[in-house]
């Protein structure tokens, strides 16, 4: 036996053995080439998600019927053989057919994706709430659908042309989708406000010249005023015109800054001026829920508006308009003067309780005037002296504006 040769053998092979720590060093070696190869890999052949989202028409915008807008939307990693579809849904509250909409939803199909599109909106959507969605699909039918809708926007149908020119005194708001209030329902149309005019003294210096602005344009184009269609009488704050199937409102609101439950409120006050126009063919009921939000829908718990410039006159036992009406239990001694170029003035006197005068001028105008100091004979002044009433035993003139212009002359008190 070869002892020697056998040793060798055994030391040759004891040779070939790697230590453990080398083991060790090269297999953590193959497992962070794997790793990495295996994310080169992951990130070469990575296919991003597809997305889409439209941003035109943009939250809350308002789209005039028959107006020429461009939907717009971005697309991200989708093919370039992709199609377009672009549809519309109209947000409740309803009333909506109960099959569904009461138009066809499908705006357009089969558009390249080039992230635009114009569109000329269709007077066929009732004036309302509504919401586009755009579907990226590989083929008509659609397959593979990636969909979006976008942000909330009102369709409102243009204000009526016969109310241009607008009243030219005010700043007006750009048109929005608007309520108006009826005894049996509620319209949807288009209205416009003007900002508030704060601080005013004399209400009657910004509604009365606006409305008859309006009463004399409006009938001069064949408009009729409807007061069966006032929900709350021809006191209400508005005047509904109709002409065929149209539907215009002249309206105000007056914001009081200090309310009471036993006394009307006082002014200084805050009013805006309203107009609103739709059709018969844009009718839609509202819920009682909407009604509740509508300028002239707050009457308190005697029935008073005041949206529209009422309180509770516990002395009366009525709404009134502080402007207007002198809240005093003491019962007014009414008379009539007749005054030059046919005009005519209304005066209630309140003998006992003279702090006020209320007066009915023949321009439409309803005015209550407190006492105010004078030489001779009884003189009326609102706080700027910008309208003051005189009169004089059977006599009475008014003087108005910074000039004290006489706008009622030569008044004589008509026989009873």
């Amino acid at each position: 036996m070869d002892i020697k040769g056998e040793r060798g053998r055994e030391k040759a092979l004891q040779n070939t053995h790697m230590p453990k720590s080398t083991k060790i060093v090269i297999i953590v070696s193959v497992v962070i080439l794997a790793a990495i190869l295996g994310s080169v890999y992951f990130w070469k052949n990575r296919q991003p998600a597809p997305s889409i989202q439209i941003t035109s028409p943009q939250s809350g915008a308002t789209v005039i019927t028959g107006s020429l807008q461009t939907i717009q939307w971005e697309s991200k990693d989708t093919t370039s053989t992709d199609k377009i579809s672009i549809t519309i849904r109209r947000i409740p509250p309803p009333p909506l057919q109960t099959e569904g909409q009461e138009f066809d939803p499908i705006i357009f199909i089969g558009l390249p994706n080039t992230g635009s599109k114009e569109w000329v909106v269709s007077d066929r959507y009732p004036p309302g709430t509504y919401v586009l969605g755009v579907t990226a699909h590989d083929s008509v039918p659609v397959t593979n659908p990636l969909f979006a809708e976008s942000a909330p926007f009102t369709i409102v149908p243009p204000l009526a042309q016969d109310l241009l020119p607008l009243y030219g005194q005010s700043s007006w708001s750009a048109p929005r989708l608007f309520p108006l209030e009826l005894p049996q329902r509620v319209l949807y149309g288009t209205g416009i406000e003007t900002e508030a005019e704060t601080g005013t003294i004399d209400p009657a210096s910004a509604f009365v010249p606006f409305d008859a602005y309006y009463a004399k344009k409006l009938k001069a184009l064949g408009w009729k005023v409807d007061i069966s269609l006032q929900a709350n009488g021809p006191a209400s704050g508005q005047t509904i015109y109709r002409k065929g199937d149209g539907f215009i409102a002249v309206n105000f609101y007056t914001i009081f800054h200090v309310r009471s439950d036993v006394t009307p409120s006082r002014c200084p006050c805050d009013v805006k001026l309203v107009l609103f126009s739709t059709t018969e063919k844009s009718a839609t009921t509202a819920t009682e829920t909407e009604k509740g939000a509508l300028v002239g829908g707050d009457s308190d718990a005697h029935g008073c508006i005041g949206s529209a410039g009422y309180s509770w006159c516990g002395a009366r036992g009525e709404c009134v308009r502080p402007w207007e009406a002198y809240c005093t239990a003491t019962a007014p001694k009414k008379v009539t003067f007749s005054c030059d170029e046919a005009k005519t003035i209304g005066a209630s006197f309140y003998v006992g309780d003279d702090k006020f005068v209320d007066l009915e001028l023949s321009d439409g105008r309803k005015l209550s005037v407190p006492r105010a100091m004078s030489a001779s004979g009884a003189r009326y002044a609102n706080a700027d002296e910008s309208f003051v009433f005189w009169n004089k035993g059977d006599t009475a003139f008014v003087t108005e504006g910074a000039a004290s212009e006489t706008t009622f002359a030569n008044c004589i008190l008509n026989a009873e």
